[in-house]
């Protein structure tokens, strides 16, 4: 994860789309990270830098990042010095959609917390549907179409900062590793979009072949890219999303459906989404997968434990509390 200034939106990167515009405000773990803890109830500086190891000038660039950008807010409270903004508080099913992965295939979430939906009493468990149908969301059943281009160009804005992610294998991290960072978001879309090769990647994106290389590696070590021997020659490779790389998907959803509410400029032509099962207009609607209520921040009770020892917070901390 690197821990370098995050710079101003550049004019190439900021002028295109709200897809892009989305990346420059959170298309960084760090700061995924930071918003999410702040889901759990955290509001303090050294709160966040005990709880994710990181500097304290990298915790103040990212908070700062954060509160220009209009996520955060600032408060007159000691005790609570930050907030999520209402433009922050939206990231609730963003968040929510990296703790279902998370659970999912990792058996835990990064953030050090224990989740109960408070109206049934159960550990967080998320079924992620359509609003219409009620049918699962998936990779595999929706009719999307993103701007590619503006990613690729507000990824390229990115290369010298960005030159590599962490040492740490992206499948012992966190989610928001995988698509907090710029180049493995566009790479791993470029994938899923069905491009294969190395060479077609570079075409599509302008990614520099090193930085491919690397983010390549790393996708296949989280585990959601797959390397298969070519047909055609067995010296040629193709890329594929494995189940988990799929499973992205309502993450990546949720982070264009912000952009779009609250970057999108005036008469901006925005993506279209289908869940083809019933053909709607796709619309999110995840759901607590034991009692099937619809899942809001104010009804999860979170208890955060240490990251190094997992020792118990002394309180739990009810979102419905502010």
């Amino acid at each position: 994860m690197n821990g370098r200034p995050l710079p101003a939106a550049t004019a190439e990167s900021a002028d295109d789309s709200a897809s892009s515009r989305m990346l420059d405000v959170i298309g960084d773990s760090w700061s995924l990270q930071i918003v999410t803890l702040a889901f759990c109830g955290v509001s303090r500086f050294e709160s966040w830098r005990q709880r994710l190891g990181i500097s304290r000038a990298v915790l103040q660039n990212r908070l700062s990042h954060l509160v220009a950008q209009g996520v955060l807010n600032t408060t007159p409270d000691r005790s609570r010095p930050y907030a999520l903004s209402p433009m922050g508080l939206a990231l609730f099913p963003t968040v929510l959609a990296m703790w279902r992965w998370e659970l999912k295939w990792l058996g835990r979430l990064s953030c050090g917390a224990a989740i109960v939906h408070k109206p049934c009493g159960e550990p967080l468990s998320v079924h992620y549907g359509c609003s219409a149908c009620n049918d699962e969301i998936s990779f595999r059943n929706s009719v999307h179409s993103f701007d590619a281009q503006s990613l690729a160009r507000a990824a390229k804005a990115t290369r010298n900062r960005r030159a590599a992610l962490s040492s740490r294998p992206l499948g012992q991290g966190p989610v928001a590793d995988i698509v907090g960072d710029r180049w493995s978001f566009m790479v791993m879309g470029k994938i899923m979009q069905g491009v294969r090769r190395f060479d077609g990647i570079v075409g599509e994106t302008g990614v520099a072949t090193n930085i491919l290389a690397d983010r390549l590696a790393q996708l296949q070590a989280a585990g959601v890219v797959e390397r298969r021997p070519a047909a055609e020659r067995a010296d040629w490779f193709d890329y594929y999303p494995t189940p988990a790389g799929e499973d992205l998907f309502p993450i990546r959803l949720e982070m264009y459906f912000w952009g779009d509410a609250w970057l999108a400029s005036p008469g901006e032509i925005l993506p279209l989404c289908y869940h083809a099962p019933c053909g709607a207009q796709l619309k999110p609607q995840p759901r607590c997968a034991c009692c099937e209520r619809p899942l809001t921040a104010q009804d999860l009770r979170i208890n955060l434990v240490s990251l190094l020892d997992l020792r118990t917070d002394p309180q739990a901390q009810d979102l419905s509390q502010g």
